[in-house]
């Protein structure tokens, strides 16, 4: 009888009506090894002069997939540089075909580690093709599986702080100019430092019994740790972060790279990879404990392309190029995906002007190889950064503009009602009341 009757307030939860429309929150996850062999050629601004040479450790990609019972969408993550566009338009096309999962509510990034293979579906190395033709099928067969094995869910967001581990390498000496500090300067009399994004945000899916389907965290640095392992392929710092979550919580997490144009890590040698993924982990994990989740919200998305001019560059041909901006509402969860290397201050004005708690911001996502983007000032500041991006002045400016427009676009879905979990519907039915958790209790001290 006791069963009987949580079953049917299980199902009311999950199937109340909001703003006249009814929502039903499902969620799926799952994940594919994509470790190259080695030999294949790697990738970032490393001088390597010849290919890997060993695996240092294994990388992967994993999908998430949300529904509301009326919109789905995908999330992927992969442990690579960069996302290429015609490794984006061909993974779009594939889930679409596979699950029916529209092509621009699908969210391909990348976590940006220097020490990926190369993965161009265009490559000429005697491996890089057919491994990344490879990858393409493996991670559209890790969408499907996750449409497939979608249940019901609960969903929220946390958010801890890791100021310690990043740094801003745009560094201005006292006479106003700007220099790039590859590694935190030993002394520092002198110099003023640009600001950081010390934010580790976790997206969090659970289903019904408090069990973990998935996590994403959101963390801005450059994944380039492991300085003396340049010919080991490798996830770098995010994989020890998400193996904090998968092996104390479950369930898949994920890794999504923040605005880390300017922010590189404090350490990059020696154990650095292990130290800075782990205490991130942590303190995603410390964040995961003050969680709180949801159902019954719409999801909503909008993907939008703008035109914009270029700079002489050689990373897009032309004068112009079409940038894409993506941002989806689960509920009032924001997540914005932008293009490129965004410098951080970019990034902290999202954030701030979006009148919302949790904006989760993930670059390099969705194609657009445009290199870096930056602020009409730090254009003004010039260096590296300014020099290796493929759009003008106000580019920056005008991407974060347009991203404001989209999620004020998707207010009536950031602000519908939602309904917050009650502390009693936890991960057995006996725990609904104080007469099962004593019968556990004994049963343990038996």
């Amino acid at each position: 009888m006791k069963k009987s009757f949580y079953s049917a307030l299980l199902l009311f939860l999950f199937a109340t009506t909001v703003n006249g429309e009814q929502y039903h929150i499902q969620a799926g996850a799952a994940t594919v090894n994509i470790t190259p062999p080695v030999g294949i050629w790697q990738v970032g601004w490393l001088a390597r002069e010849k290919p890997s040479e060993s695996i240092a450790d294994e990388i992967y990609a994993k999908a998430l997939v949300l529904s509301d019972g009326q919109t789905r969408v995908a999330i992927i993550t992969m442990d690579l540089l960069k996302t290429h566009q015609s490794m984006v338009d061909s993974l779009r096309n594939d889930i679409y075909t596979r699950t029916g999962i529209k092509q621009d509510h699908i969210l391909i990034t990348a976590s940006h580690t220097h020490f990926a293979p190369r993965c161009q579906i265009n490559a000429t190395g005697p491996y890089e093709k057919a491994y990344a033709l490879t990858v393409l099928g493996k991670i559209a067969g890790a969408v499907q599986t996750a449409n497939s094995n979608m249940q019901d869910a609960w969903v929220g967001a946390v958010k801890g702080h890791a100021p310690e581990y990043t740094f801003n390498r745009r560094v201005v000496k006292e006479d106003g100019t700007v220099f790039n500090s590859w590694r935190y300067p030993k002394d520092t009399t002198g110099l003023t430092f640009g600001p950081i994004d010390p934010d580790v945000g976790v997206f969090v899916i659970d289903n019904r019994y408090d069990q973990s389907i998935a996590r994403i965290i959101n963390y801005a640095t450059h994944p380039v740790c492991g300085m003396n392992e340049m010919y080991a392929i490798s996830a770098d710092f995010p994989r020890y972060a998400t193996d904090v979550i998968e092996k104390i919580e479950g369930g898949i997490c994920m890794f999504a790279l923040g605005t880390a144009g300017n922010q590189v890590p404090v350490e990059r040698e020696g154990y650095s990879r292990y130290q800075i993924g782990r205490g991130i982990g942590a303190e995603a994990l410390k964040a995961l404990q003050r969680k709180k989740v949801y159902a019954n919200f719409p999801i909503g998305v909008i993907t939008q392309k703008i035109r914009m001019a270029t700079k002489k560059n050689t990373f897009v041909k032309g004068d112009s190029v079409d940038v894409e901006i993506q941002v989806m509402a689960i509920g009032d969860i924001v997540i914005v995906g932008l293009p490129g290397e965004v410098m951080v201050e970019l990034g902290l004005e999202l954030k701030a002007k979006s009148g919302l708690e949790n904006v989760f911001i993930f670059e390099l996502s969705n194609g657009g190889n445009v290199g870096y983007i930056l602020s009409e000032q730090d254009y003004a500041d010039g260096g590296y950064e300014a020099l290796n991006g493929a759009l003008g002045p106000g580019s920056g400016e005008m991407i974060v503009n347009t991203a404001l427009q989209l999620i004020q676009k998707l207010k009536p879905v950031t602000s519908a009602a939602k309904t917050e979990k009650p502390a009693a519907v936890n991960s057995s039915f006996e725990s609904f009341s104080q007469k099962g958790y004593d019968i556990k209790k004994k049963q343990l001290q038996e």
